[in-house]
């Protein structure tokens, strides 16, 4: 009878040892939600459309501030990268909270993406691209975010109004629109791979990454009094030195 008893009491602790481990199973471990959230600034302060600002000693005002992100990978603490496959996001101040993938819950060390468009994206037909929904971050937009049709995307367009004549009021139109003449490149030119260091663990439920942009930053070295057009093209210097600068305007809280 003692036998017996003992006998029971141990399988009735291995049950629920087993049980207690079937609850604690991975396989029952939410995901982690990505979201992306990205904030306007000029000169560290938070951008207002409509504003003028004083950059390098110009006033400026800002009308649009596009820019697509691409190629998103996250890179795990133990070296394991997850790609976000095909997926684009057009960036502007008047869309936010971009959902973008989810994650096994945990660690992850690096984010990379590019301010650009993917190589099959952007060597398309013309009936690849107007076929495309109207929701489609790579259909048609207002204002354009293609080349006339050929030459592919602009992958960051940023315009506005330049003060030109010093009464500190901007009334002469500036254009910085960046992108492949020749979208059939292997490696795009004018698009700009970006890393991030991670800070915080990707957490189970929903989780958001802020990124800060300060346009101040895009024109480091640029005097806009002089020189505020390029469409590549017809200023390769400006573009390439505005191109330069891209990395310098982004940062991750």
């Amino acid at each position: 009878m003692k036998f017996l008893k003992s006998f029971f009491l141990l399988t009735l602790f291995s049950t629920g040892v087993l049980l207690t481990s079937t609850g604690c199973d991975d396989d029952d471990i939410d995901p982690a939600n990505i979201e992306f959230q990205f904030n306007y600034k000029v000169n560290g302060v938070d951008y207002q459309e409509g504003d003028v600002y004083d950059i390098n000693g110009t006033a400026v005002t800002f009308t649009h501030t596009k820019f697509y992100v691409g190629g998103i990978e996250f890179t795990s603490d133990n070296g394991a990268v997850n790609t976000v496959d095909g997926l684009h996001i057009l960036v502007d101040p008047a869309t936010n909270g971009f959902p973008i993938t989810e994650l096994d819950a945990g660690s992850y060390s690096t984010l990379n993406f590019f301010l650009g468009i993917g190589l099959d994206e952007n060597n398309q037909s013309e009936l690849d691209f107007t076929n495309r929904p109207s929701d489609d971050p790579l259909a048609a937009q207002d204002p354009s975010m293609n080349w006339p049709w050929g030459a592919g995307y602009k992958f960051v367009r940023v315009d506005g109004l330049v003060d030109l004549d010093g009464d500190g009021t901007p009334e002469t139109k500036m254009e910085f629109h960046l992108g492949d003449p020749d979208p059939t490149d292997q490696d795009p030119r004018f698009r700009k791979d970006l890393e991030f260091t991670l800070l915080n663990d990707m957490a189970s439920g929903d989780n958001t990454i802020n990124f800060n942009i300060d346009l101040a930053q895009l024109f480091i070295g640029i005097d806009l009094s002089t020189n505020y057009l390029t469409h590549v093209g017809d200023n390769i210097d400006l573009a390439n030195a505005f191109f330069g600068n891209l990395d310098k305007a982004f940062s991750v809280e």
